[in-house]
């Protein structure tokens, strides 16, 4: 073991102690007020310890003096089971490609050239500027409101940032 992760174990380790000690405390705090108030007829609630809020764990860590020169190495947080469930599920399935932009009214015209896209469904565009997510929320075909954009069909899409011609549209599923 490394000493950085040997002061981190002794941390974990001083830091659960001093958890541990403050919750008895405030268990025998709690009690005594409840016999006290039990007598009133009238129990009183109280706020759990606050020793792991944010400010108070800086505190704890300033208290330790030896810790004062270690610098810790940033901790990168891993994907958990759940979150690499639901970016399976999400998959990309190409429908279709920006043939134009008008930037002044934010419309982007889309060749679709795959399945079918509808109107509430979450599409991904990918290409020039970078890749953005956004829900369809209005389509038009030739200046008329359409709820279902078929394959082969050029419809007009309102897009929340600019994209470029070329730019790959990608239906979420």
């Amino acid at each position: 073991m490394s000493l950085v992760e040997r002061l981190l174990d002794s941390l974990i380790q001083y830091l659960q102690k001093k958890r541990n000690i403050i919750r008895r405390e405030e268990k025998k705090k709690r009690s005594k007020k409840k016999i006290i108030l039990k007598k009133k007829k009238f129990i009183k609630k109280k706020s759990p310890p606050k020793i792991f809020k944010k400010n108070n764990i800086e505190k704890n860590f300033k208290k330790i003096s030896f810790l004062k020169s270690v610098k810790f190495p940033a901790v990168k947080v891993l994907p958990t089971k759940v979150s690499l469930a639901l970016k399976e599920k999400q998959k990309d399935v190409l429908i279709g490609q920006v043939t134009h932009f008008f930037p002044r009214i934010e419309v982007a015209v889309i060749k679709i050239s795959d399945k079918e896209l509808k109107c509430g469904e979450r599409i991904k565009i990918e290409g020039g500027s970078g890749s953005f997510t956004q829900k369809v929320e209005s389509m038009q075909r030739e200046s008329v409101d359409v709820k279902v954009a078929r394959k082969g069909q050029l419809i007009g899409l309102k897009v929340k940032q600019k994209v470029s011609e070329g730019a790959k549209v990608f239906k979420l599923l």
